[in-house]
């Protein structure tokens, strides 16, 4: 940038539109990736609590801490996929979106050609963002339930209760967090 010219507002909106954490930065998607992170880590963990007759005092802590590393590492899975997963949406949505606000406002005088083209970006990067965001949380559970039935079932099932309930809760999380690190 050259020396002594001042960043526009324009500017740093398009900025941020391309930054990593555009999709994810607002307290509602923070909100959601949460709620759907606990809703995701629950029922696995029930369904391990019930199938090997756990007691819930003595292992107590071995299943807060399962909950506490799935959650985290769904989390950061869903943050991770929406970030990688935004930019294919707004390729893919783009003319759709164009062409549908652009039958909006018609012929209408009042707005003008960047007026219109910024309201065209922001709608498709709001768009995208949600898209990304929805999509991310329905695969990553899926994977999640699926790794951790798998584990649990099938890799580590001679294991003692709680070490079978940490090792499949942990290492579900942990396999769906590095998958979702891939662009």
């Amino acid at each position: 940038m050259v020396k002594g010219t001042k960043i526009t507002k324009e500017d740093e909106a398009l900025l941020l539109s391309f930054s990593n954490t555009a999709a994810v930065s607002s307290k509602s998607a923070t909100t959601l990736f949460g709620v759907m992170a606990i809703a995701a880590v629950a029922p696995p963990l029930y369904l391990l609590y019930g199938i090997n007759q756990m007691d819930l005092w003595e292992n107590g802590i071995v299943i807060a801490i399962a909950a506490v590393v799935g959650i985290y590492a769904l989390f950061f899975a869903y943050k991770e996929m929406t970030q990688n997963y935004k930019p294919k949406v707004e390729r893919l949505r783009e003319k759709a979106i164009a062409a549908e606000l652009n039958r909006e406002f018609g012929d209408d005088k009042k707005i003008t050609k960047n007026e219109r083209e910024e309201r065209i970006l922001f709608k498709k990067s709001e768009h995208a963002a949600k898209e990304a965001a929805y999509f991310s949380i329905l695969y990553n559970n899926a994977l999640f339930t699926v790794l951790c039935l798998a584990i649990s079932f099938f890799l580590v099932p001679s294991f003692s209760a709680s070490l079978n309930t940490l090792v499949s809760v942990a290492g579900a999380g942990g396999l769906v967090a590095l998958f979702s690190t891939a662009k």
